[in-house]
């Protein structure tokens, strides 16, 4: 994250990163500020269950991922 924001001038917080978990054997999309870790005792609690992450061969459909040098 720390460079990313240092790409565009600002704070790693102000960056949004976006993690993937198992929720219930499905994927899910959690975002957060950069600089912002899961802290596994409030995942369990919001979700009630071990946060898992979607694993690299998880044979869902991969997600494209664009740069954009403008956003208009």
């Amino acid at each position: 994250m720390e460079h990313a924001a240092e790409a565009i001038g600002c704070k790693p917080e102000h960056i949004v990163k976006t993690m993937s978990f198992l929720l219930d054997g499905k994927p899910a999309l959690i975002c957060m500020a950069g600089d912002a870790k899961v802290h596994n005792t409030k995942y369990k609690a919001c979700f009630h269950q071990k946060a898992v992450m979607l694993p690299e061969n998880h044979g869902y459909p991969q997600w494209k991922y664009y740069q954009s040098t403008s956003w208009g």
